[in-house]
Protein backbone atom coordinates (compact mmCIF):
# COMPACT_ATOMS: atom_id res chain seq x y z
CA UNK A 1 0.00 0.00 0.00
CA UNK A 2 1.25 3.24 -1.05
CA UNK A 3 -0.84 6.15 0.56
CA UNK A 4 0.66 8.30 2.73
CA UNK A 5 -2.44 8.27 5.07
CA UNK A 6 -1.43 9.03 8.57
CA UNK A 7 1.77 11.35 7.40
CA UNK A 8 -0.42 13.34 5.31
CA UNK A 9 -2.91 13.62 7.97
CA UNK A 10 -0.47 14.24 10.64
CA UNK A 11 1.09 16.99 8.63
CA UNK A 12 -2.49 18.65 9.48
CA UNK A 13 -2.96 17.94 13.08
CA UNK A 14 0.24 19.41 13.57
CA UNK A 15 -0.70 22.64 13.31
CA UNK A 16 -2.58 22.30 16.45
CA UNK A 17 -0.72 22.93 20.01
CA UNK A 18 -1.21 19.07 20.56
CA UNK A 19 -0.36 17.29 24.12
CA UNK A 20 0.67 13.38 23.65
CA UNK A 21 -1.45 11.12 25.87
CA UNK A 22 -0.31 7.49 26.66
CA UNK A 23 -3.58 6.33 28.37
CA UNK A 24 -7.06 5.73 26.84
CA UNK A 25 -10.20 4.67 29.13
CA UNK A 26 -7.15 3.49 31.73
CA UNK A 27 -5.62 1.66 28.98
CA UNK A 28 -1.51 1.90 28.48
CA UNK A 29 -1.86 2.45 24.50
CA UNK A 30 1.91 3.27 24.16
CA UNK A 31 2.62 0.08 23.13
CA UNK A 32 0.82 0.60 19.90
CA UNK A 33 2.77 3.80 19.00
CA UNK A 34 4.99 1.39 16.87
CA UNK A 35 3.91 -2.30 17.02
CA UNK A 36 4.30 -5.51 14.74
CA UNK A 37 3.63 -9.20 15.10
CA UNK A 38 3.07 -11.55 11.90
CA UNK A 39 3.66 -9.01 9.60
CA UNK A 40 0.98 -6.89 10.60
CA UNK A 41 2.43 -3.15 11.36
CA UNK A 42 0.73 -0.95 13.79
CA UNK A 43 0.73 3.17 14.45
CA UNK A 44 -1.10 5.01 16.52
CA UNK A 45 -0.82 8.24 18.36
CA UNK A 46 -3.37 10.38 20.87
CA UNK A 47 -3.44 13.73 21.41
CA UNK A 48 -5.25 16.40 23.46
CA UNK A 49 -6.30 20.20 23.20
CA UNK A 50 -7.86 22.75 24.79
CA UNK A 51 -11.07 22.15 22.85
CA UNK A 52 -11.01 18.14 22.38
CA UNK A 53 -11.48 15.18 24.59
CA UNK A 54 -9.18 13.99 22.20
CA UNK A 55 -7.20 13.30 18.76
CA UNK A 56 -6.48 9.94 17.52
CA UNK A 57 -5.16 9.11 14.15
CA UNK A 58 -3.94 4.92 13.72
CA UNK A 59 -3.28 2.87 11.03
CA UNK A 60 -2.52 -1.24 10.78
CA UNK A 61 -1.09 -2.50 7.53
CA UNK A 62 -1.76 -6.34 7.27
CA UNK A 63 0.85 -7.70 5.44
CA UNK A 64 0.50 -6.18 1.79
CA UNK A 65 -3.40 -7.06 1.80
CA UNK A 66 -4.43 -3.77 3.28
CA UNK A 67 -3.97 -0.60 5.31
CA UNK A 68 -6.71 0.31 7.47
CA UNK A 69 -6.53 4.18 8.74
CA UNK A 70 -8.37 5.98 11.19
CA UNK A 71 -8.42 9.28 12.67
CA UNK A 72 -11.20 10.97 15.05
CA UNK A 73 -11.37 14.49 16.59
CA UNK A 74 -13.83 14.07 19.59
CA UNK A 75 -14.61 17.53 20.67
CA UNK A 76 -15.05 18.28 24.65
CA UNK A 77 -18.86 18.26 25.78
CA UNK A 78 -18.69 22.06 26.97
CA UNK A 79 -18.34 23.19 23.15
CA UNK A 80 -21.15 22.13 19.98
CA UNK A 81 -18.80 21.53 17.46
CA UNK A 82 -19.03 18.19 15.32
CA UNK A 83 -17.05 15.19 15.64
CA UNK A 84 -14.42 14.58 12.66
CA UNK A 85 -13.92 11.32 11.50
CA UNK A 86 -11.79 9.46 8.88
CA UNK A 87 -11.70 5.68 7.81
CA UNK A 88 -9.45 4.51 5.55
CA UNK A 89 -9.46 0.88 3.82
CA UNK A 90 -6.85 -0.07 1.02
CA UNK A 91 -6.35 -2.26 -0.48
CA UNK A 92 -4.61 -3.29 -4.03
CA UNK A 93 -7.57 -2.49 -6.38
CA UNK A 94 -9.70 -0.12 -4.22
CA UNK A 95 -10.26 2.26 -1.35
CA UNK A 96 -13.15 2.58 0.78
CA UNK A 97 -13.62 5.65 2.55
CA UNK A 98 -16.18 7.55 4.73
CA UNK A 99 -14.49 11.06 5.89
CA UNK A 100 -17.20 13.73 7.86
CA UNK A 101 -18.12 16.26 10.20
CA UNK A 102 -20.66 13.85 12.40
CA UNK A 103 -22.90 16.70 14.52
CA UNK A 104 -23.04 16.52 18.12
CA UNK A 105 -26.63 18.15 18.36
CA UNK A 106 -30.11 18.05 16.47
CA UNK A 107 -29.70 19.82 13.20
CA UNK A 108 -33.14 20.28 12.37
CA UNK A 109 -33.78 21.81 15.52
CA UNK A 110 -30.37 23.81 15.43
CA UNK A 111 -30.63 25.73 12.01
CA UNK A 112 -27.68 27.98 13.64
CA UNK A 113 -25.53 24.74 14.14
CA UNK A 114 -26.00 23.72 10.54
CA UNK A 115 -25.33 27.44 8.85
CA UNK A 116 -22.14 27.60 11.12
CA UNK A 117 -20.86 24.09 10.76
CA UNK A 118 -22.31 22.40 7.95
CA UNK A 119 -23.37 24.70 5.49
CA UNK A 120 -19.38 26.09 4.43
CA UNK A 121 -18.84 22.76 3.80
CA UNK A 122 -21.18 22.52 0.62
CA UNK A 123 -19.00 23.40 -1.77
CA UNK A 124 -16.09 21.18 -0.76
CA UNK A 125 -18.71 18.13 -0.90
CA UNK A 126 -19.95 19.45 -4.12
CA UNK A 127 -16.03 19.17 -5.17
CA UNK A 128 -15.71 15.20 -4.16
CA UNK A 129 -19.32 14.98 -5.29
CA UNK A 130 -17.40 13.51 -8.43
CA UNK A 131 -15.31 11.23 -6.81
CA UNK A 132 -15.12 7.40 -8.61
CA UNK A 133 -16.77 5.59 -6.69
CA UNK A 134 -18.39 7.70 -4.81
CA UNK A 135 -21.45 5.43 -2.77
CA UNK A 136 -23.37 5.84 0.32
CA UNK A 137 -22.14 4.26 3.50
CA UNK A 138 -22.51 0.31 4.44
CA UNK A 139 -23.30 0.86 7.73
CA UNK A 140 -26.87 1.97 8.54
CA UNK A 141 -26.55 2.81 11.82
CA UNK A 142 -23.03 4.89 10.94
CA UNK A 143 -25.06 6.35 7.73
CA UNK A 144 -27.64 7.78 10.14
CA UNK A 145 -25.36 9.64 12.32
CA UNK A 146 -23.53 11.03 9.35
CA UNK A 147 -24.06 15.00 8.70
CA UNK A 148 -25.59 15.90 5.13
CA UNK A 149 -22.01 16.49 3.86
CA UNK A 150 -20.13 13.41 4.64
CA UNK A 151 -17.94 11.70 1.71
CA UNK A 152 -18.72 7.74 1.51
CA UNK A 153 -16.86 6.09 -1.84
CA UNK A 154 -14.80 2.97 -3.23
CA UNK A 155 -12.30 4.18 -5.31
CA UNK A 156 -11.34 2.39 -8.07
CA UNK A 157 -7.20 2.40 -8.51
CA UNK A 158 -6.85 2.20 -11.96
CA UNK A 159 -3.83 4.53 -11.75
CA UNK A 160 -1.27 5.37 -9.01
CA UNK A 161 -2.82 9.44 -9.08
CA UNK A 162 -6.07 7.70 -7.79
CA UNK A 163 -4.55 7.01 -4.15
CA UNK A 164 -3.69 10.78 -3.47
CA UNK A 165 -7.44 11.38 -5.08
CA UNK A 166 -9.23 9.22 -2.25
CA UNK A 167 -6.93 10.81 0.28
CA UNK A 168 -7.91 14.59 -0.93
CA UNK A 169 -11.34 14.24 0.62
CA UNK A 170 -9.88 13.80 3.99
CA UNK A 171 -7.63 16.89 4.19
CA UNK A 172 -10.16 18.98 2.72
CA UNK A 173 -12.42 18.12 5.79
CA UNK A 174 -9.72 18.40 8.41
CA UNK A 175 -8.37 21.48 7.08
CA UNK A 176 -11.44 23.03 7.80
CA UNK A 177 -12.44 21.66 10.89
CA UNK A 178 -9.48 22.56 12.58
CA UNK A 179 -10.54 26.59 11.34
CA UNK A 180 -13.84 25.47 13.49
CA UNK A 181 -11.36 23.90 16.63
CA UNK A 182 -9.15 27.26 16.49
CA UNK A 183 -12.28 30.12 16.43
CA UNK A 184 -13.47 31.35 19.03
CA UNK A 185 -16.29 29.19 21.15
CA UNK A 186 -19.66 30.21 22.51
CA UNK A 187 -20.35 28.15 26.05
CA UNK A 188 -23.46 26.39 25.93
CA UNK A 189 -25.57 25.83 28.36
CA UNK A 190 -26.67 22.80 30.73
CA UNK A 191 -29.31 21.67 28.48
CA UNK A 192 -27.73 21.66 25.16
CA UNK A 193 -24.36 20.27 27.26
CA UNK A 194 -26.39 17.07 28.07
CA UNK A 195 -27.44 16.78 24.45
CA UNK A 196 -24.16 16.88 22.79
CA UNK A 197 -22.86 14.45 25.55
CA UNK A 198 -25.22 12.20 24.98
CA UNK A 199 -24.50 12.66 21.40
CA UNK A 200 -21.03 11.78 21.06
CA UNK A 201 -21.24 9.06 23.59
CA UNK A 202 -23.57 7.42 20.64
CA UNK A 203 -21.59 8.03 17.68
CA UNK A 204 -18.58 6.40 19.74
CA UNK A 205 -20.12 3.93 20.20
CA UNK A 206 -20.77 3.21 16.47
CA UNK A 207 -17.47 4.37 15.39
CA UNK A 208 -16.29 1.61 17.61
CA UNK A 209 -18.55 -1.30 16.56
CA UNK A 210 -17.92 -0.35 12.96
CA UNK A 211 -14.40 -0.28 13.45
CA UNK A 212 -14.19 -3.56 15.41
CA UNK A 213 -15.80 -5.09 12.35
CA UNK A 214 -13.44 -4.03 9.87
CA UNK A 215 -10.21 -5.05 11.70
CA UNK A 216 -12.55 -9.05 12.70
CA UNK A 217 -12.21 -9.77 8.92
CA UNK A 218 -8.37 -8.21 8.80
CA UNK A 219 -6.01 -7.82 11.22
CA UNK A 220 -7.69 -9.53 14.47
CA UNK A 221 -6.88 -13.02 12.83
CA UNK A 222 -2.93 -12.11 13.26
CA UNK A 223 -3.01 -9.18 15.36
CA UNK A 224 -5.10 -10.74 17.96
CA UNK A 225 -8.84 -9.77 19.79
CA UNK A 226 -7.17 -7.89 22.83
CA UNK A 227 -4.82 -5.94 20.91
CA UNK A 228 -7.33 -4.69 18.19
CA UNK A 229 -9.55 -4.04 20.82
CA UNK A 230 -7.24 -1.27 22.38
CA UNK A 231 -6.67 0.15 18.99
CA UNK A 232 -10.36 0.72 18.75
CA UNK A 233 -10.73 1.95 22.13
CA UNK A 234 -7.93 4.29 21.79
CA UNK A 235 -9.29 5.43 18.14
CA UNK A 236 -13.00 6.19 19.26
Amino acid sequence: MKTPYIEKMSEQLNQLSLTQINECGGNDISQLAEYEKDGVRVKLNAYQTETTEKIAIGSIAVDNEANIGFCTVIPKNDIAIPIYVSRWEERQDTITLLVDMMPTVDMIVDEAYRVKYLEPLNETWERFSNLAGIQPEDDNDLRAACSIIYTGACVPIEKEGMRMAALAPHLDYLKKYITYMTADKQPIDGTKQKEVTRRITAVRALLSANLKELLSKTAEPKLGKEMCDLFCNALT
